[in-house]
């Protein structure tokens, strides 16, 4: 939580820096879990005033491992995150249905992957290397 920051919360709390509840910011975001030393840590929700949603364990403030994400221009992402960022294998979704299937390395496609229309059929697949196909 940023120094100067206006918020609400409601839930237990243990000390200033322990806590189980719902922080709500000034600026109207939100977060619902564990909080220790200020950070979020373990089962929680995010959300923003834009539209963000992340649902998942969270480190040190930041997603890790499994978890979801729905983002305001309506593109939603359920995988694996490192320190926030998408790592590992996961499955993004645009809003017209079509999603990519595959694997992510510093919040890009990476890896061997495949894009598959709204219906389910292959369009392309391969190695992609920063978010296009490589080969």
């Amino acid at each position: 939580m940023a120094s100067g920051d206006t918020w609400r919360f409601s839930g237990s709390l243990q000390d200033a820096a322990l806590g189980l509840g719902v922080w709500t910011f000034g600026h109207g975001e939100k977060y619902e879990g564990n909080w220790v030393n200020g950070e979020f840590v373990g089962p929680g929700v995010f959300s923003s005033t834009a539209g963000d949603l992340a649902r998942g364990d969270f480190v040190d403030g930041k997603l890790s491992g499994w978890a979801t994400y729905k983002f305001p221009n309506g593109l939603y992402y359920e995988g694996e995150f490192k320190n926030g960022l998408r790592n590992g294998s996961g499955v993004l979704t645009w809003p017209d249905g079509s999603f990519y299937k595959g694997e992510w390395r510093a919040d890009a496609r990476n890896g061997v992957g495949a894009m598959f229309d709204a219906n389910g059929h292959l369009s392309e697949q391969g190695i992609y290397k920063d978010d296009a196909l490589d080969q």
